[in-house]
């Protein structure tokens, strides 16, 4: 017998091709969207490793080692970059498109080959999977590889390529993934029932696929179980009831995992089979009881569909009763029997085209409608964004210094630093010796100390026993650099020991605050440091004589230069993290802080001042003792020697860059943040470096220009307002910082962002390749909400300030008695945007006018900075404040106005002359 249709008609190679191309294309579409996600990341520490070692830690794993190997092979081509890793995935995946139109074409017809090979194409599931860097794609290709082979070979014309084609992608399937074994069990099934005559030249490739597969049995095996056995008690998953079983498996296997607000919704995708499943089962029964050779084996091609579909499913159910693994989008297992369904659709609707092409077209169209909004939400919903280690990543690139690691617990986290680093990258990227906290931990932490600092990325979610362990060493016999988290379950921290000489203790101290907290000295090491070599090291020890909880305190440090400007900033929260062990009641205690602070590499030579603030739970500072509602306390000075340290690897921009101007090259910039709101200042932060001697002083510009080119927003002067550039020495890299305000009254939308260098004395540019400018890329302006609505305060007033802002009156509710709130709302009205960004203060005031309670916070908590007041606005502010607990209600009042708090000086009240009535005004305690 000869089954019609197995050449390429012209017709259908060109559709097919465009049906690749399609597939192609959808594959490759946001490849880089997602993170890396925890099973990826051991892909890449997989493929990292020789083949040879590779092949030991696969052998103790869930899965075996072909994919690894391939990967592994590609990564030496390409590289371990995410995108360069999941373009073998996108490949292979691509593969199964015209291996799906040769099994339809062969089992069915050339159209139910090509509406398979465009399901396939188009499917969420296999577009999901041909992106992602795990075997799972590769499984299903070599699935449809074996299923197309499998029916050749059952075939009674086959010749013995055939069945050496079968048994090597079984082969290659069995080392893909262990429960790939079900698809062969389906296959023998449909043999003995419907094709016993071939049943000898099956055996034989079927035992020529488990002799091949039999060593890797023999190794592996013993090491698998335990794997196994360890990964059930320790996820303790519920198993599912057969229904939501293969429900959820026939939904996914149709549109894909959906994802957002779509994901409630898998249940009715199973809608979508109805039509379809309708026409093969009338189409399965007219064959069934049909004579001619290519109707029956049209009944035979889907009886041996419907199997090997049908009996993995039901043996994955049985299993999972006994030893349930249903992690979040756990159809992935079972993906290999996905081609199954494709092709039983294919010739669901090849039989319905035939039948009712109205029904065909309304029920495909509802079908790729389906797809299409699946695809939407693959391509636009991030996922895994608590666990995105990128921005993390991105944090050590820039901040290590050489001779500096990364110590990493979980194998996929050394994944992502393998995959996120540049290749030229000289951090050390290490990987916990042993699982438990001992000997070889703690030898590889000192080792790694005695080069440089430690960055340690730790993953919280699971218990975090031996993450407390290293923690806790780390801390005690070095200094903490770094203490962030990233989403809710991982926490970078870094450490580092301390060098150079200790100095004197600050004669500034001891500094109290309101809570009670005292600073009774602070110590630097080593404070002459030279950016991209050195770190500033400092210790603080405290004390107290008021119970506090450390995890309700916060504090700032922040270096700025003789202008104000700050050039590096540690905020250290929770409070002294870790502390020893503290009674939150105890009235008296006392602590000591190592605390290490980088500087940036290209912070420029000079004098620098030390600064400290202490902030409460709200990360509002906290008033120092004896001051006038001082918040900033001086610590030192330190002074950054001159010339700067030649930089050979520089890695410090977030958005590198090489290029050169006039014996000058900009070698890149970062930015704060991608949006800005109205009235916010962009930092911009660029780093250049001389190659040559710079005989004129240069100004730096950075502006923001609309669509049509037009400037909406620039900033202009010295790079460095005490270094100027005929200072700067070749070969060393400096930084400079330039805040561009985004002004009040700027449309929402997105703005090109460019920057360079001219001479003030001739307004002539730099020219940078031929450019006067440089690309510094898009940012986004957000415009902040404002009210013109009027407003009827319970007291009205009319108080005018300095630049016309107003006054229009306040609502006041007080609690009873002492200790009690008390409630204060200001209604401003701007008479337009400020050029400093001025914070509102309340002071509740005893008889004598000292100060006892206070709330001073930027206009509406900071949701309305003066910068960003539109003349005519409303500006609603709400103040709480508490009230003493001595009962003194009847000598107390509030004072208002709005103060510079870099400077503390205050904006006065002013008459309609302007002349100056006062720097605050006082309000009478009373509802």
């Amino acid at each position: 017998m000869t089954t019609p249709g197995r050449t390429f008609h012209p017709s259908s190679r060109a559709i097919l091709t465009i049906i690749i191309i399609a597939g192609l294309a959808l594959r490759l579409l946001r490849l880089d969207f997602q993170p890396l996600w925890w099973d990826e990341g051991y892909s890449v520490w997989f493929a990292g490793n020789s083949l040879g070692e590779m092949i030991r830690l696969t052998a103790a794993d869930i899965h075996p080692p072909l994919y690894y190997a391939l990967l592994h092979g590609w990564s030496r081509l390409l590289g371990l970059a995410p995108s360069s890793l999941r373009l073998l995935s996108v490949f292979v995946s691509v593969a199964a498109i015209p291996l799906a139109y040769l099994a339809g074409r062969d089992m069915a017809s050339r159209r139910a080959g090509l509406i398979a090979a465009a399901l396939v194409a188009l499917n969420p599931m296999a577009i999901f999977y041909g992106q992602e860097i795990r075997m799972y794609g590769l499984a299903a290709t070599l699935s449809m590889a074996a299923l197309w082979l499998g029916w050749r070979w059952g075939q009674p014309e086959a010749r013995k390529r055939l069945g050496v084609g079968y048994a090597l992608s079984l082969v290659a399937g069995l080392y893909t993934l262990y429960y790939f074994a079900l698809l062969p069990i389906a296959q023998i099934l449909w043999m003995l029932l419907a094709a016993r005559g071939r049943w000898r030249a099956w055996l034989a490739s079927l035992a020529a696929a488990a002799l091949l597969y039999l060593p890797w049995i023999l190794y592996a095996g013993p090491q698998l179980l335990d794997y196994v056995s360890y990964k059930v008690t320790q996820d303790n998953d519920t198993p599912l009831s057969l229904l939501p079983y293969w429900g959820r498996h026939l939904s996914a296997f149709t549109i894909g995992h959906l994802e957002g607000s779509l994901a409630p919704l898998w249940p009715w995708a199973l809608l979508l089979l109805i039509v379809p499943g309708i026409a093969l089962v009338l189409a399965a029964r007219s064959a069934a009881n049909d004579a001619e050779d290519r109707v029956r084996n049209l009944h035979s091609a889907m009886l041996y569909l419907f199997i090997c579909l049908a009996l993995p499913l039901l043996i994955g159910f049985i299993q999972q009763l006994q030893a349930p693994f249903i992690p979040d989008r756990f159809e992935r297992v079972l993906l290999f029997t996905a081609p199954a369904l494709w092709l039983l659709l294919a010739i669901g609707f090849d039989a319905l085209l035939r039948e009712s092409l109205p029904a065909a077209l309304v029920s495909g169209g509802l079908l790729l409608l389906t797809m299409v909004a699946s695809l939407y939400f693959f391509y636009t919903t991030p996922r895994y964004s608590n666990r995105d280690y990128r921005p993390l990543i991105e944090n050590v690139r820039r901040n290590a210094l050489p001779g500096d690691s990364v110590f990493m617990i979980f194998p996929w986290q050394t994944g992502y630093f393998w995959s996120y680093l540049p290749a030229d990258s000289d951090l050390t990227v290490l990987s916990s010796p042993a699982s438990d906290w001992g000997e070889p931990i703690q030898s590889s932490l000192d080792q790694a100390l005695n080069k440089g600092a430690v960055w340690f990325p730790e993953h919280l979610a699971l218990g975090a026993i031996l993450e407390s362990d290293v923690e806790d060493y780390l801390g005690q016999h070095s200094s903490q650099l770094v203490n962030r988290w990233y989403g809710d379950e991982t926490r970078l921290t870094a450490f580092a020991q301390e060098t150079g000489d200790v100095g004197e203790p600050s004669p500034e101290t001891p500094i109290a605050w309101e809570n009670g907290v005292i600073l009774d000295d602070v110590q630097l090491a080593n404070p002459a440091p030279q950016p991209g070599k050195d770190r500033l090291f400092i210790t603080l020890n405290w004390r107290g004589d008021q119970p506090i909880n450390p995890a309700d305190l916060t504090y700032s440090l922040w270096l700025t230069d003789p202008q104000g400007v700050r050039w590096a900033q540690r905020d250290i929260n929770p409070f002294a993290h870790p502390w020893p062990p503290l009674p939150a009641a105890e009235p008296d205690w006392q602590n000591q802080d190592r605390i290490a602070m980088n500087l940036p590499i290209g912070t420029p030579p000079g004098d620098y001042d030390l600064w400290i603030a202490l902030l409460d739970a709200g990360g509002n500072p906290i008033s120092l003792v004896g001051g006038q509602g001082e918040k900033d306390a001086w610590l030192t000075g330190i002074t950054i020697p001159s010339p700067p340290l030649p930089v050979t690897d520089f890695s410090a921009a977030q958005y590198p860059a090489d290029e050169m101007g006039d014996g000058l090259r900009f070698r890149g910039h970062s930015l704060e943040a991608e949006s800005y709101l109205t009235g916010d200042d962009a930092l911009v932060e660029i780093f250049w470096e001389a190659e040559n001697p710079i005989p004129a002083d240069l100004f730096v510009f950075v502006q923001l220009l609309d669509d049509s080119g037009e400037v909406v927003a620039g900033v202009e002067g010295l790079p460095v307002a005490w270094y100027a550039t005929s200072q700067w020495a070749p070969g060393t890299i400096l930084r400079s910082l330039q805040h561009l305000r985004i002004p009040a009254k700027l449309a929402g939308g997105e703005y090109r962002l460019i920057a360079g260098l001219f001479d003030p004395q001739t307004n002539e540019r730099v020219q940078w390749d031929g450019q006067d400018r440089l690309d510094l890329g898009r940012v986004k302006v957000v415009e902040r909400a404002h009210s013109d609505t009027p407003v009827s305060p319970q007291h009205p007033a009319d108080l005018i300030l300095a630049g016309g802002h107003r006054l229009l009156g306040y609502d006041l509710a007080m609690g009873e008695g002492p200790g009690s709130p008390v409630n204060l709302t200001l209604y401003w009205q701007p008479g337009g945007a400020t050029d400093l960004r001025y914070s509102s203060f309340v002071h509740l005031l005893a008889a004598d006018e000292t100060i006892v309670s206070q709330s001073d916070h930027e206009p509406a908590n900071g949701e309305h900075p003066t910068t960003s007041w539109i003349a005519g606005e409303i500006v609603t502010d709400a103040h709480t404040l508490t009230r003493p607990l001595a009962d003194t209600s009847a000598s107390l009042s509030l004072a208002v106005g709005l103060y510079d708090p870099v400077t503390g000086a205050r904006l006065p009240f002013v008459d309609e002359n302007g002349g100056v009535i006062a720097d605050h005004i006082t309000l009478p305690l009373q509802n």
